[in-house]
């Protein structure tokens, strides 16, 4: 698997890697992360398909970032583990309690990657605790995901810290 992280590692253009791993539907709040991506230089990769995938690429592309966000489709579940282990960050921007849970999140903590998700009234926040395996921000805010985002990314043993801990 190391090399197969080293090559997608490869393909960001030395830039840090956001993921999301979800349905593209609208209580997903994937639009967060994609207008959180303007005060970033990061690259955003949404693995998983859905009904909003059209207009999240139009959203990419009005707020100019559109280079900077990869659509991977659905993505087996032997070459998960990889984007996982890849990636330097997991954005989990849901905005509804339609969100029971998060099972995208523990898989991100498994593999020791921090987590950015939004304060919800449903088990999201009881997965990733504040300040101990990730941060948690206001649902539907691009600018405190932002934030958040950027808070890690400066912080290479915050960065581990978070993701040892959510291990």
């Amino acid at each position: 698997m190391d090399a197969k992280v080293g090559r997608l590692r490869g393909e960001s253009g030395g830039k840090p890697i956001l993921l999301n791993v979800g349905r593209l539907v609208g209580y997903k709040g994937q639009r967060y992360a994609i207008e959180a991506l303007r005060g970033l230089d990061a690259q955003l990769w949404l693995v998983g398909t859905g009904p909003l995938e059209g207009e999240l690429r139009k959203l990419a592309a009005e707020n100019g970032v559109a280079g900077r966000v990869r659509f991977l489709g659905d993505v087996g579940d032997a070459d998960l583990p990889a984007i996982y282990h890849a990636c330097d960050v997991f954005v989990f921007p849901s905005v509804s309690p339609n969100e029971a849970f998060g099972l995208a999140q523990v898989e991100a903590m498994a593999c020791g990657k921090p987590v950015v998700a939004c304060n919800l009234r449903s088990g999201v926040p009881y997965v990733c605790l504040n300040d101990e395996t990730g941060l948690i921000v206001r649902p539907g805010d691009a600018e405190a995901l932002s934030m958040a985002i950027r808070r890690i990314l400066s912080s290479e043993s915050l960065r581990l810290r978070l993701g040892e801990a959510g291990r």
